[in-house]
């Protein structure tokens, strides 16, 4: 049997799904090129190759809920422009992509999305939500000029993202 040329190169070109990333509150699928760590109370997934590490990443953090992490609030602190500082120390608003609700496996969370809002030149999807007592915060984030690449990846881990906190 003969593969297409084309077909031969959409299957080497679609990074493989060998893993589920899981820690104590959310789990989710990652190429199994990527590596995540744990780094202090945050969580760090990136590509293993260096050259792609300084591309993309995927942070995760959560915190005992307080009576300000609310989706409401969440929504409209993702609605205003993030300030960073850029390379040459002038700060600059982040650009707001857009913001909304969206249910992910049976939980409601806010998703927005950002230019330029952790870093200069990148994109930064936000997912925050509250489950029971636990406020969760994941950032998907992928270098502007490469986020084509990374968006397939950031897509298959969010429609697989479980929260498995008890």
């Amino acid at each position: 049997m003969r593969i297409p040329a084309l077909a031969l190169i959409f299957l080497l070109a679609v990074p493989a799904y060998a893993k589920v990333f899981k820690n104590s509150y959310v789990s989710f699928e990652v190429p199994d090129t990527w590596t995540c760590l744990q780094e202090g109370v945050a969580w760090t997934c990136t590509p293993q190759n260096p050259i792609e590490a300084k591309e993309a990443v995927i942070v995760l953090a959560a915190k005992v809920a307080g009576v300000e992490d609310n989706l409401t609030n969440f929504l409209a602190f993702l609605r205003q422009p993030k300030k960073i500082v850029t390379k040459v120390g002038t700060p600059m608003p982040s650009q707001v992509m857009g913001a909304a609700e969206q249910n992910l496996g049976g939980q409601r969370w806010v998703r927005a999305q950002h230019l330029g809002s952790e870093v200069q030149e990148y994109y930064t999807l936000y997912l925050a939500t509250v489950k029971d007592s636990l406020a969760i915060l994941v950032s998907f984030s992928a270098e502007k000029n490469k986020y084509a690449v990374y968006n397939p990846i950031f897509d298959k881990a969010i429609k697989s993202m479980r929260i498995v906190a008890k």
